[in-house]
């Protein structure tokens, strides 16, 4: 054999044994087996081609809100992340919403309002507890402590809308400028979705107050 073709062989040789045992870690990801064996049928949402390639594909009740709100809003997946992320949830969905109307900001600013929404499920109530109870206790931008069931007059954050169930944590952030947008009827189809009444419910006006209905 050629010293040539052996240097060859030797380099694709090398390659491949390096691809093979190059496991870099990967993100968890959870199929849509899963996710239809837990809740029912897919729903398939396109997301906003101007803010995400992707398309969001969710299952029941939250598959049903995002429906509801397809003549209003347009939706896309999002990457921003939440406190919740740090806890051991079974589920994760991240939504963008962007509104399709603007509304007025100040004298001569138009705005489009945009909301977030955090979805997380949980194996057992111990869990859903852990996570939303050291939530409180790192609450808003300035990790301050809420009480349960206390109302806050002022908090260092942006609006909030959080919905607490046995097994289930929805939390949607907005923003101060969109303050003129109603979000009551978006927080009441959401609520509307889910059979159960949530265990507790608060909502957060922008820097305060905080209060738990």
């Amino acid at each position: 054999m050629k010293i040539g073709s052996y240097i060859i062989i030797s380099i694709l040789a090398f390659t491949s044994l390096f691809s093979c045992n190059g496991n870099e870690p990967k993100e968890q990801v959870i199929s849509m087996e899963d996710l239809m064996g837990e809740f029912g049928d897919e729903v398939l949402i396109e997301g906003d081609s101007t803010l995400s390639q992707d398309s969001i594909a969710v299952t029941g009740p939250l598959g049903s809100f995002l429906r509801t709100e397809l003549e209003t809003f347009d939706t896309s997946n999002s990457d921003k992340f939440h406190m919740l992320d740090r806890f051991s949830f079974s589920i994760r969905e991240k939504v963008n919403f962007k509104a399709k109307e603007e509304v007025p900001y100040g004298e001569n600013t138009m705005v489009t309002p945009r909301a977030n929404l955090f979805y997380y499920t949980f194996s057992d109530t111990l869990k859903t507890q852990n996570a939303f109870y050291n939530w409180l206790d790192c609450f808003g931008s300035d990790c301050a402590m809420v009480k349960l069931e206390e109302d806050v007059e002022a908090i260092k954050m942006p609006p909030a809308y959080v919905l607490i169930y046995d097994t289930l944590i929805i939390a949607v952030n907005y923003r101060c400028e969109d303050i003129n947008y109603d979000w009551r009827g978006f927080e009441k189809n959401l609520k509307n979705s889910f059979e159960q009444k949530p265990l507790f419910e608060l909502k957060v006006d922008c820097e305060g107050p905080l209060k738990w209905k």
